[in-house]
């Protein structure tokens, strides 16, 4: 039977109630040059390793400015339609990987397509709730 210290226990428990509390960073992503029916991924936690502490991500902002829509994939499935020149915000999702498909007739220039993933820190509301 593996040894549990309770100590260490005690000191994880703190740390996710603080993450809770707190909220994560932010995590910038910068896509590249996505061309006619490519696509590029990313997988949270080996992009971003400071990110595994706080996974899942729960929110993000993909902020679209080239001039081709692209179908945005967050964890292996569908979520959206992204169209060109927009931003779109996702909340209250487990967000582990993200993927971008060009499926417009133009290529999508490298540095105007971007993501902001993290988890938001609780509201007020939310934090009184937790604490009964």
């Amino acid at each position: 039977m593996p040894y549990i210290n309770a100590n260490s226990s005690r000191l994880q428990a703190r740390r996710d109630a603080d993450v809770r509390r707190l909220g994560s960073p932010n995590f910038l992503h910068i896509f590249g040059a996505i061309a006619t029916t490519a696509q590029e991924s990313i997988e949270i936690a080996s992009q971003f390793p400071a990110a595994r502490k706080y996974q899942p991500l729960m929110e993000m902002v993909v902020k679209n400015g080239s001039t081709e829509a692209l179908d945005l994939f967050l964890t292996g499935f569908l979520e959206s339609r992204i169209m060109p020149g927009t931003v779109e915000s996702f909340n209250n999702r487990a967000i582990w990987s993200v993927q971008l498909t060009n499926n417009d007739t133009g290529t999508a220039a490298a540095g105007l397509v971007t993501i902001n993933v993290y988890t938001p820190a609780l509201s007020a509301d939310q934090a009184a709730r937790e604490r009964g």
